[in-house]
């Protein structure tokens, strides 16, 4: 949800649940972890345009398996690239390249 301090009243911005949210760097958009209802396994990035409201699935992870301090964390670079902890085990080391649509 978010206050507007002028209007002193409330916009959902998203119905459901939403973890990790994060302000894009130019504030137009709020940045959000989202798991799938489908397969609870899958987790999303999406996004919501603060103005218009409108929501956009960024990428989605199929039974990936995510690590951090409460099962998985999500964050976002100073591009706004998102970023994860994705648990590879004790041997693997990976690297995944964004590319923003």
């Amino acid at each position: 949800m978010l206050f507007d301090t002028h209007a002193q009243r409330w916009t959902t911005l998203f119905q459901g649940g939403a973890g990790y949210p994060y302000w894009s760097q130019d504030g137009r958009f709020a940045y959000f972890l989202h798991h799938e209802a489908r397969n609870p396994q899958d987790v999303a990035i999406e996004r919501v345009a603060v103005r218009s409201g409108e929501i956009k699935e960024i990428v989605i992870f199929k039974g990936a398996q995510f690590t951090g301090f409460y099962g998985l964390w999500f964050g976002l670079a100073p591009d706004d690239s998102p970023l994860l902890l994705k648990d590879t085990g004790t041997e693997e080391i990976v690297s995944m390249k964004w590319t923003s649509p």
